[in-house]
């Protein structure tokens, strides 16, 4: 999740504390991700939420890219309902939720949402390097990876955020004179003190993986990639 979208949905959550706001989620071929505020339109507003199915018309039919909907909880938590998975499985999107009441934020993806690898604009948060790792074992693994809290800062932070989480997603280390495998995660270091560039291993020395800035793509991991290998990370029913 891109950091500024996400603080933009709950100033807007807040402004609104008596209904639930919704909205889509998108970005354009730029690689600039931005919200498109819905009209609510459900009966029960308070407690439940329904987008205008034209804004979505419109979006799908522009040059945008859709990856996800949003909306908030007025009353409960930050768990989502029956009806909010419902509609996410329904419309294969993303959904996202912030809860007026806790404070905490949600996100749920459902396994039909299958977005291209190869190919697509980067975008902070929504089509970079993790989210690609994250599409790519949804659907070849069957694995819901964690989603995590990103933007542009991030490629300068030398955050330790992968390190310090890749054994809660299930990963293990793989020991440095170990056989790399087909569906393997590569770490690398990029100018940075911890790993924060991520590719799938797919075997026969290509990897597929999504550079800052450029569309993701299949390429060979050569040497000039094999040097700025950090570690190598196996889930653990591989």
């Amino acid at each position: 999740m891109n950091t500024s979208i996400k603080n933009k949905i709950i100033d807007i959550a807040k402004n609104n504390p008596t209904e639930e706001i919704c909205g889509y989620i998108y970005y354009g071929i730029d690689g600039k991700s931005n919200i498109l505020e819905s009209k609510n339109q459900h009966l029960h507003k308070n407690k439940m939420f329904l987008t205008d199915p034209s804004d979505y018309i419109r979006l799908s039919e522009s040059t945008n890219t859709i990856v996800g909907v949003y909306h908030s909880h007025t009353i409960g938590d930050e768990t989502f309902s029956e009806s909010d998975i419902e509609y996410a499985d329904t419309w294969e999107l993303p959904i996202f939720v912030y809860s007026l009441s806790s404070d905490k934020w949600n996100s749920y993806t459902p396994m039909s949402y299958a977005p291209t690898l190869i190919g697509r604009p980067f975008c902070w948060g929504f089509s970079d390097c993790f989210e690609l790792v994250r599409d790519y074992y949804r659907a070849e693994k069957g694995v819901n990876l964690s989603d995590y809290e990103r933007d542009a800062s991030f490629a300068g932070s030398n955050s330790s955020i992968i390190i310090e989480n890749f054994e809660k997603e299930g990963f293990v280390k793989l020991p440095d004179n170990g056989l790399i495998l087909k569906n393997d995660i590569i770490l690398f270091k990029c100018n940075t003190v911890y790993p924060l560039h991520l590719a799938v291993f797919q075997g026969k020395s290509r990897m597929i993986h999504h550079p800052m800035g450029r569309l993701s793509a299949s390429c060979f991991l050569d040497r000039p990639w094999t040097k700025k290998i950090s570690m190598i990370l196996r889930y653990k029913i591989n």
